[in-house]
């Protein structure tokens, strides 16, 4: 039964966000480790969580799902993910926290959030279990922003277009024993902001 839950979360989220996924990789009822490689992330899930922009690309080069069925835990590690993005329009504080907020509401509704139907059911409450244990680690994401229209108060004054992102070595999610909060630890965390074209 809880082999059965774990398996179907787990490939209901692939399926969600990688293209060209075969479920048939995946077998929690044996455990181990599943190591998925060159993966391209389907940007319709992306268009859903950051509204002002546009997505152009998403890829990560290694997933790899650490999966023990006898202790309900999952671990997830994914590797080297870069994304870019086209803003819409211009870069706004206001913009990018809205697109924060609903990224967060639409995580937690979609994924964390157990049905109201089956707030009751016994599989709901192990999912709920598998989720309070999972871990995730993400080494070395690059986000990249490109705005179409040049933005006067950051640009050069000759109508060039402004590009900003950020890297992050790691983020850590782990839980905390006998709660549902998890601790998150963030590694190496840098942004930029320059216009013009790339160099």
């Amino acid at each position: 039964m809880l082999s059965q839950l774990i398996e179907r979360f787990i490939k209901r989220l692939c399926g969600r966000w990688l293209k060209n996924f075969d479920g048939s990789q995946i077998n929690v009822s044996l455990g181990g480790t599943v190591t998925l490689e060159h993966l391209d992330l389907k940007t319709e899930e992306l268009r859903a969580l950051l509204l002002p922009y546009e997505p152009v690309s998403a890829s990560a080069r290694r997933l790899k799902l650490e999966i023990d069925p006898l202790s309900s835990s999952l671990r997830v590690d994914v590797e080297n993910v870069d994304v870019a993005l086209t803003a819409r329009s211009a870069f706004d504080a206001a913009d990018a926290r809205d697109a924060v907020e609903r990224a967060v509401h639409l995580y937690f509704t979609t994924y964390l959030r157990p049905p109201k139907q089956a707030q009751n059911d016994a599989g709901a409450a192990a999912l709920r279990d598998l989720l309070r244990s999972s871990e995730l680690t993400l080494r070395r994401l690059h986000v990249r922003v490109a705005q179409c229209l040049p933005l006067r108060a950051l640009g050069d004054g000759r109508g060039q277009p402004v590009r900003a992102g950020f890297f992050l070595e790691t983020l850590d999610v782990r839980s905390a024993p006998g709660d549902l909060h998890k601790r998150i630890t963030i590694v190496g965390l840098a942004a930029y902001c320059a216009a013009g074209p790339p160099k």
